[in-house]
């Protein structure tokens, strides 16, 4: 697996350099230029050409007559300065004479209580504070509130110095209404275009490497607005279908692969007494929106790419219109809980461990001991792929896999005191040695190093209390440089097997993809919000009323409910994201 992009062996050997130093170095003061450990191996390392922006080495004499050509010779014109691209580390401590910074970090409460960072029981972060001798004043609120509570203290004036969107998000290209350009001009958020550049030479360097991380991390207008997450590498699924091995074995069957397949499957566990073979959640999503990805299905309110970039209107395609045929048909036939709609939006094992259902969302760590925690004997199944597509017949794809996504964390205009503080704590987490903790966890915990490489251990992977350690010793992926494939280095053949039929594949038979991180200004959102609420209450009733049977699907509904779509105002609404759209694409 690659880990870094940029000299490799460089990199990883000032990383080990620097975890078996520990705490002991000396860091430089918060706002002067980190030493960077590819100047010094670059020292003993053969000569090559020196780059254009750096004296070459003297050159022989010429001769008189060559150097009275040469002098002769009308200068070439200078090129343009390219972003001098480069991956730091930094000594630790980071800072020698302690510093303080306030932040924002709402609790992740979705799968497990998380502790509270404040406590000192989230390991990460209290070993995090103690190697860069830092103090964190915390602001957490949780997962349920955090919007409320986040529109709450913008309105107050009264802000953390750094600000992480997690769960508050306005769906704006930020949690701010209108984006992070909107932040920026009402005085919310500080404008980090010049401080990168000139303080965070490790995070400038990966939203400068290539075309679509610039696109994806700098604004309209061109500002870096917040320190976006980034991956350092395309991600590998390590979570996925996962059914009841027992129940399958007793079918007879193959696995399915097709939606047919799946079809005949879900029959077949009916006739044999399962109550409910089909998984959906209370937006329609069949095995966790897999169904709908193969099928080229968009069953929330949204815009979709179509192999011309066109943007189509997701909810109105023919393809949705068959989704929703095959779930009215397996709710007709008993395959689906009438009581769906009072789902959460997110899958969870209850009713699989319970025998009620016959598939449920796995992760991969979970393969090897599923049995222990919950009695039930688990087989991954791949991605379904839509009937007589491609081997790898997605039919509806994430646009561009981006590395860089939005969610961000922003530095306030209150950060004035603690604003070099910030700048240089961020800018670690993006350091090869920041990411690695960040992502591994602890040395000779979570991790041990192997054959140079940061290898996680057996105890990254389980439970402490009911929580993952991973979510007690890593950053969990919220922000900065996250290796997305890390906790897969130790996985099993069985483990493996899973990920790869997990894993979308790239092809080109895809009808439709996913848009892009775009942002609506906050004029566009204004304009449309009023009918893009009432577009989204339109469709949700709709297609449960479909799927249900309280209404039937014909020709006639489904005409009657474009129009009814396009009477709303969708039109407008298309301008305002296909302006969004041409934009993002103009940043390339």
């Amino acid at each position: 697996m690659k880990k870094y992009t940029v000299l490799a062996i460089v990199l990883t050997l000032s990383l080990l350099l620097g975890l078996l130093a520990g705490c002991g170095g000396t860091a430089p003061a918060a706002d002067s230029a980190p030493a960077s450990a590819l100047e010094e191996a670059a020292e003993a390392a053969p000569a090559e050409a020196a780059p254009a922006d750096q004296p070459a080495e003297a050159a022989p004499a010429e001769a008189p007559e060559e150097a009275a050509s040469a002098m002769e010779a009308p200068e070439a014109p200078a090129e343009p300065e390219e972003p001098a691209l480069e991956q730091v580390e930094y000594e630790l401590p980071l800072f020698e004479d302690g510093a303080t910074v306030s932040l924002w970090y709402p609790l992740r409460q979705d799968i497990v209580q998380a502790p509270e960072k404040a406590s000192g029981g989230h390991y990460f972060w209290a070993q995090m504070q103690e190697d860069l001798n830092l103090h964190i004043d915390w602001v957490e609120p949780g997962q349920a509130t955090a919007s409320e509570k986040y529109n709450l203290m913008v309105a107050s004036g009264d802000m953390t110095d750094l600000i992480l969107e997690t769960f508050c998000r306005s769906g704006d290209g930020g949690a701010y209404l209108g984006g992070y350009d909107k932040a920026i001009e009402d005085n919310i958020y500080l404008d980090l275009t010049d401080l990168v550049e000139e303080h965070c030479p490790n995070y400038w360097y990966w939203i400068n490497l290539t075309d679509d991380n610039r696109r994806n991390a700098y604004t309209d207008s061109g500002s870096i607005g917040a320190f976006l997450t980034i991956n350092g590498e395309k991600a590998r699924s390590n979570q996925g279908i996962g059914v009841n091995k027992d129940l399958f074995e007793a079918t007879g069957l193959p696995m399915p692969e097709t939606m047919d397949e799946w079809s005949n499957m879900f029959s077949v566990l009916k006739d044999q007494g399962v109550q409910y073979p089909v998984s959906i959640n209370s937006e329609l999503a069949i095995m966790d929106g897999s169904a709908a990805a193969a099928m080229g299905a968009v069953v929330d309110t949204s815009f979709v790419l179509n192999r011309d970039n066109e943007l189509v209107f997701g909810p109105t395609t023919d393809e949705t219109r068959a989704y929703l045929e095959l779930a009215a048909d397996y709710y007709s036939k008993g395959y689906i809980d009438p009581d769906f709609i009072n789902a959460g939006a997110f899958m969870d094992n209850s009713s699989f461990v319970s025998g009620i259902t016959f598939v449920s969302r796995v992760m991969q760590q979970e393969l090897a001991y599923y049995y222990d925690m919950w009695g039930v004997n688990v087989q991954a199944a791949p991605l379904p792929k839509a009937d007589g597509a491609p081997e790898t017949g997605m039919q509806l794809i994430q646009q561009n896999q981006a590395l860089v996504n939005n969610v961000g964390m922003a530095v306030s205009t209150n950060c004035d005191e603690n604003l070099d503080t910030a700048l240089l704590m961020m800018d670690w987490f993006y350091s090869p040695a920041g990411s690695i903790m960040g992502n591994y966890g602890l040395l000779d915990v979570t991790y041990n190093i192997v054959d140079g490489e940061p290898m996680i251990n057996d105890f990254y992977q389980q439970r402490t209390d009911g929580i993952f350690n991973r979510g007690l010793y890593t950053v969990s992926g919220d922000f900065g440089l996250v290796w997305p494939n890390c906790s897969l280095t130790t996985a099993g053949e069985l483990e493996q097997a899973a990920m790869d039929g997990w894993t979308p594949k790239e092809w080109d038979g895809y009808l439709y993809s996913n848009l892009p991180n775009i942002a609506l200004t906050a004029d566009e959102s204004a304009a449309i919000s009023n009918d893009w609420a009432d577009i989204d209450t339109i469709v949700d009733s709709q297609f449960i009323s479909w799927v249900v049977g309280s209404e039937p699907l014909n020709d006639d509904t489904w005409e009657a409910f474009k129009n009814n779509v396009d009477a709303q105002g969708l039109e407008a609404c298309k301008d305002a994201y296909t302006a969004a759209f041409e934009r993002f694409m103009a940043k390339g």
